[in-house]
């Protein structure tokens, strides 16, 4: 039992290809070949061809060929294995064709007319034409309706063209002349299932040897035919079928089956050959059947015949339009309607050398804060809109096409540097414009790599797509709308694709790669008259900021790390780990420095409801009070789905957390989340601060935006300090805290609790601010 559970039902029977069966079949083929020739020259000097089944040598002959052709049949069923069957049933035919010999050894009599022994051969005939079927079976092949369609074709023209032969040439025949007609027809209805055969098999030659031995077979039956069934000099073609068979049967490979290609739908001359012969034969039949009646057999198959050709015509038409159809689907996005990878690849395939060339790449920036706030739906709806911007107005020498996700390019032809950025900006400039998506108003911006290529300097379409990436790679981390390559020499320090970085993202994640540095935040009051230079410093709190340390690029800071998180879906996996660094940071100084940190987290964390479980976990792990830690959110991110985003915020501030609303000032409706979210701080985003000595208008809208922060209870940071001026302007705007580079730079963790150490002035604990109303 155990060696039987072991086996494997696949495996092939080792007997089987024993060696001795290879020889056994050869030398049977042989010597039935040799044997032939030998009756054929025997038969040929006889006195008496006109009846050879008169005495006992022709049968016997006959008869023992017959049994050497069933032993090469036999032996080719024995090593063969889809086909199997199929020549056991050969030699089964042959072992009847002996059968039927001996008898007319035994009674020589049986063989002057019709006798039972032709029910012997009829049953012979019976088993040949049931065999193309079970060659079928045996294949179980699934070809097109029109194969089969091609079969029919060809089966009925044959059939038609042999039942007119047959039928023309009946004139009051006698018992023995009907059966060699009869065994002409059962002939001619064997070559019309073999041509049949070969249609469907797309491949005449499989069948060469089996429709060569038939049709020696129906020469041999012709001429008993026309001589009455008492014999003719063509009985010695009777040798030349088995024969022919047993090759078939010796040369065909045990493990013989038909080619994949060879039986699929293909429009090649050699498809429609048999078919057309078939079609052919049809309207010949007819022809003659209006020159000279031939009875309404030949007139039916020849009908059947040209509606089987007319059904395949029919066929042909609709798998082309279908043909058409899928082609169409397989270079388009179904989503967005554009073109696909295969439309961008055609397209970048057909450029001309001597014309200049774009290949624009754009990229939704944070589209997965719409996908995880709003839902897939959403996101779909978002793509469908954004596609139809890009292909809005002139497209004449464009493709447009939907790379994957959020990602889109246009191929342009013929066009330039310049124009290639003018076309660049106006996509960017329409992407940007604000979206109503299921009641809710989205923006998003958009990021654009252009490639270019110029006559006489063609780029292959591989790296036309790689410089393009770069480019698009550079607009992100540069947060510039549009990046051009327009085919300059490359610096030393190429930027690496978004998928490599991403790809190395994933493993720093995992392997403790990232790093966080701080930067300190410094309350700041005059220490005598504003302008004096006087001042007095406390440190409030810091941000944590996260680096990556690279181990083959060197030191990586956030930009080139939150544009591989975004381009690889690793921002929840980020922002785990640098909030969970960051408490664990705090854990370490708290005790002799309670100065608090903000971590500044994407839509994707905030827009997950167990976020405030998350962080209280953590502060329990390293026992901090909920005010050690501040959650920044940017102002962008709460245009995502601000329900879902406000619910977070205020879980996280009835814990004691605080909130801080980052770069403000360059968001879209700023005021309107104020009196709506629970914020503690408000830090001015440094494009409002850089130029607050010298813009009056900055300094009005400075001035105003601290007013109304501080009536609603929120402290204000000022960001991007880097001049004393500015910092002397935020101190008589009466600013609470500053961040910047004149204030301090960010540091590595042990700097940072070094610089702590050295800080002269205690250092005040801030607990959050009320929550106004």
């Amino acid at each position: 039992m155990q060696g039987m559970a072991g086996r494997d039902p696949r495996r092939r029977d080792p007997r089987r290809d024993h060696p001795g069966w290879s020889t056994a079949s050869r030398a049977a083929v042989w010597s039935a070949t040799v044997f032939a020739v030998l009756a054929v020259g025997g038969l040929a000097v006889s006195p008496d061809l006109a009846s050879p089944w008169q005495g006992v040598l022709a049968p016997v002959a006959f008869g023992l060929l017959s049994t050497l052709c069933a032993v090469v049949a036999g032996c080719a069923a024995v090593r063969a294995t889809t086909l199997a069957p199929l020549w056991g049933s050969l030699a089964v035919v042959m072992l009847l064709f002996t059968a039927a010999d001996l008898a007319y050894v035994a009674a020589p009599s049986l063989g002057a007319g019709p006798s039972w022994v032709d029910g012997v051969y009829g049953a012979a005939y019976l088993a040949l034409l049931a065999m193309p079927f079970l060659f079928l079976r045996r294949l179980r092949l699934r070809p097109h309706p029109t194969v089969w369609v091609d079969g029919l074709t060809t089966g009925l023209g044959a059939l038609a063209l042999a039942a007119a032969l047959v039928l023309a040439t009946v004139d009051d025949a006698d018992a023995a002349t009907m059966l060699a007609l009869g065994y002409v027809g059962a002939d001619l209805l064997l070559i019309a299932l073999l041509a049949s055969l070969g249609s469907v098999l797309g491949c005449l030659r499989s069948v060469l040897l089996p429709v060569l031995a038939v049709g020696l077979q129906l020469v041999a039956d012709l001429g008993q035919y026309l001589a009455g069934g008492l014999g003719a000099p063509s009985d010695l073609l009777y040798v030349t079928g088995p024969v022919l068979l047993a090759w078939a049967a010796h040369r065909c490979p045990p493990d013989w089956t038909v080619r994949e290609q060879s039986w699929r739908l293909r429009l090649e001359v050699r498809r429609i050959v048999l078919p057309a012969g078939g079609a052919t034969a049809a309207l010949v039949v007819l022809a003659w059947s209006a020159l000279h009646p031939l009875g309404p057999a030949p007139v039916l198959l020849a009908v059947a015949a040209l509606v089987s050709m007319a059904t395949r015509t029919v066929l042909t038409l609709r798998a082309t339009e279908n043909f058409y159809e899928l082609r169409a689907q397989a270079l388009s996005d179904p989503l967005t309607g554009l073109g696909n990878r295969r439309t961008l690849d055609a397209a970048l395939a057909d450029l001309p050398d001597d014309l200049p060339a774009a290949l624009l790449l754009l990229d939704l920036d944070s589209f997965r804060d719409v996908n995880d706030g709003l839902g897939h739906a959403a996101g779909d709806e978002v793509l469908r809109l954004q596609a139809a911007r890009l292909t809005g107005g002139d497209q004449t020498g464009r493709v447009a096409v939907r790379l994957e996700g959020d990602t889109f390019a246009l191929v342009l032809r013929g066009t330039g540097p310049e124009e290639a950025r003018r076309v660049a900006e106006e996509m960017a400039t329409r992407l940007r414009a604000p979206l109503q998506v299921d009641g809710t108003r989205v923006r998003l911006t958009a990021s654009v790599g252009v490639a270019v290529t110029t006559p006489g300097r063609p780029s292959g379409p591989l790296a036309l797509l790689r410089r393009a990436d770069e480019a698009l790679t550079q607009a992100k981390h540069r947060a510039e709308a549009v990046v051009v390559d327009d085919q300059t020499p490359a610096h030393p320090g190429v930027e690496v694709s978004r998928l490599q970085l991403a790809d190395e993202l994933h493993t720093a994640i995992s392997t403790a790669q990232l790093v966080l540095w701080f930067q300190p935040q410094l309350h700041v009051a005059p220490a005598g008259p504003v302008g004096t230079g006087g001042r007095t410093t406390t440190v409030a709190g810091c941000e944590a900021l996260v680096r990556w340390e690279h181990p083959d690029r060197g030191l990586l800071g956030p930009e080139t790390i939150l544009s591989a998180a975004e381009h690889g879906r690793l921002l929840p996996a980020l922002g785990d780990a640098v909030l969970g660094m960051a408490v664990a940071a705090v854990g370490g100084w708290w005790a002799r420095f309670p100065v608090p940190v903000s971590v500044n987290l994407s839509a994707t964390d905030l827009g997950d409801r167990r976020l405030p479980e998350r962080v209280h976990g953590l502060l329990q792990q390293h026992h901090l009070p909920p005010w050690a830690l501040t959650i920044e959110v940017v102002e962008d991110t709460l245009m995502v789905d601000p329900t879902r985003v406000a619910e977070v915020l205020r879980d996280l501030r009835d814990m004691g957390v605080g909130v801080a609303l980052d770069d403000y000032g360059t968001g879209y409706s700023s005021l309107s989340y104020l009196h709506e979210l629970p914020v503690d701080e408000l830090k001015l985003d440094r494009s409002l601060t850089r130029d607050l000595a010298t813009n009056p208008t900055a300094t009005a809208i400075a001035r105003h935006s601290i007013a109304l922060a501080h009536d609603l209870g929120l402290r204000v940071v000022g960001e991007g300090i880097e001049d004393p001026e500015a910092l002397d302007a935020l101190v008589a705007l009466g600013c609470d805290t500053v961040q910047g580079y004149l204030t301090g730079r960010p540091m590595p963790s042990a700097a940072w609790t070094t610089w702590l150490a050295e800080q002269a002035a205690p250092v005040l604990p801030v607990a959050p601010a009320p929550i106004p109303g």
